[in-house]
């Protein structure tokens, strides 16, 4: 393949690739409130988001992971607290949970959503979801939640390496996103070392 790769691509003169110009988004200093509707869509949700930093843009890298974390307990899975609170607990939601996403090459947002049972109204599953996202805000999460998140994130980390595509892509990403091999192998220590604090 190199040899090819050579005869077909070595005569090609390599271009100067112009520094790459990004708009950065500005500071956001007061709520914006979005209201979507149409009459095709019979599920009424609301999400809640806020802007946070991703493995690239993190002045402190610890805050990433520990984001990653969060969503990993708030929201993965039938145990977690979202769902068993606000979905079988008080019986609100089809859904509720949490969405972080490190990879974005820019800042990234950190989302809460909750969708009501038929016969919620959406104002009261919003309320609710607030009333969580408050109870966190005060009080965290727990040592126990913490350290099931990272034993799901480790357990994770090892089934994907089952996989054929899901190495390339999550190189790929992480390299699209500005991260380097040397992250990518780091990241379980990285998770390892995030504590409650």
């Amino acid at each position: 393949m190199r040899r090819l790769a050579e005869k077909h691509y070595g005569p090609v003169p390599r271009l100067v690739v112009p520094a790459r110009s990004r708009t950065a988004e500005p500071p956001h200093n007061a709520d914006v409130r979005v209201e979507l509707a149409d009459p095709l869509v019979r599920q009424e949700a609301v999400s809640i988001t806020y802007r946070v930093p991703s493995f690239r843009t993190a002045e402190d890298k610890a805050q990433a992971y520990a984001l990653q974390l969060l969503d990993q307990a708030l929201s993965r899975g039938a145990t977690s607290r979202f769902y068993s609170r606000l979905v079988v607990g008080e019986g609100l939601a089809v859904s509720a949970g949490t969405s972080y996403s490190g990879d974005d090459y820019d800042s990234s947002s950190f989302t809460f959503y909750i969708s009501p049972r038929e016969g919620v109204e959406l104002a009261e599953a919003e309320a609710a979801l607030r009333r969580e996202i408050e109870l966190l805000i005060a009080e965290g999460i727990t040592q126990e939640e913490l350290e099931r998140a990272k034993r799901t994130l480790r357990g994770t980390a090892v089934y994907v390496r089952d996989s054929i595509a899901a190495p390339g892509r999550i190189i790929g990403v992480a390299l699209m996103a500005g991260q380097s091999l040397a992250d990518i192998e780091a990241w379980p220590e990285r998770i390892e070392s995030v504590t409650l604090e």
